[in-house]
């Protein structure tokens, strides 16, 4: 229960996204919807007391994992990606994210790898292939390939935070990742973006995009989804709760007025048929 209503959430991740990066500076909107969902969990992480056990050397080196694989350089990666491609691409290519985990977890992570799950991931990367199949030839663009660039480093960053749940909760990991992430890609926003209005009248014009992705996509879906990542080991926790395509390409025609191809559909069933057999 916990990863459908993650699920349903996170489809959100890509239509809101893909319509503010197209307005706004990619990594100014990725570093305003962090700090935002960080500040506000913040009187929680207090409230627990966990705020200063965050920062105990051992604990430290942890949770700076989950930023710099996480949000520096995943979520930079992929709200780069999504102001180059459309919504409904983007749910589609962070598909990737279940093979590099179940690779990535295998071989670093000490997780079995098992022949339904090498068998899921290949008919999930010939799903994804097939996505992007335009009638004669396959077409990525330029910001698909961010996004399957930024889907390498999630099961890094993922398993970091596996290794903070055993001092911190996740509430505080999600508050202390925004906070920090937030202001190095903040940082990064000012040093290499071009803005053509000032930082606060972009944030200004695009604020309800920004206060329900951080609540909705940053804060619930976040919580739901490590609450379930403590009780699953990674992969299968990845492979269940990478059901939202069907949801984003729901969203993204009401939303957005974009029509997916019989190519994605196509695609994102084979897709479906790979996590069920994981």
């Amino acid at each position: 229960m916990l990863l459908i209503g993650e699920t349903i959430l996170f489809s959100l991740f890509p239509v809101i996204g893909v319509k503010t990066v197209k307005v706004m500076p990619p990594l100014l909107f990725a570093a305003s919807v962090t700090m935002l969902s960080g500040v506000i969990l913040l009187a929680y992480v207090f409230y627990k007391k966990e705020f200063f056990t965050a920062f105990k050397k051992g604990v430290l080196i942890k949770l700076m994992g989950v930023v710099t694989f996480n949000m520096v350089i995943a979520a930079s990666l992929i709200f780069w990606g999504m102001s180059k491609t459309s919504a409904i691409s983007t749910s589609i290519m962070l598909q990737m994210e279940i093979i590099f985990t179940l690779i990535i977890s295998s071989i670093f992570l000490g997780e079995k790898l098992n022949r339904y799950k090498v068998i899921g991931a290949l008919i999930i990367f010939f799903g994804a292939a097939g996505a992007v199949f335009d009638g004669t030839s396959f077409v990525f663009n330029s910001g698909d390939l961010l996004i399957i660039a930024g889907t390498i480093f999630y099961p890094f960053g993922n398993h970091c935070a596996k290794l903070c749940f055993n001092h911190i909760s996740p509430v505080t990991v999600i508050s202390l990742r925004g906070i920090i992430g937030g202001t190095i890609m903040l940082t990064l926003s000012f040093i290499f973006e071009k803005y053509d209005v000032p930082a606060l009248v972009y944030v200004k014009d695009n604020l309800l995009e920004i206060v329900i992705y951080a609540i909705g996509v940053y804060i619930i879906s976040k919580v739901l989804w490590y609450e379930a990542y403590k009780r699953l080991d990674l992969s299968k926790t990845i492979a269940i709760g990478h059901a939202y395509p069907a949801f984003t390409i729901i969203f993204a025609y009401f939303m957005l007025g974009e029509k997916p191809s019989w190519y994605q559909v196509i695609g994102f069933a084979v897709i479906f048929v790979g996590l069920f057999v994981i």
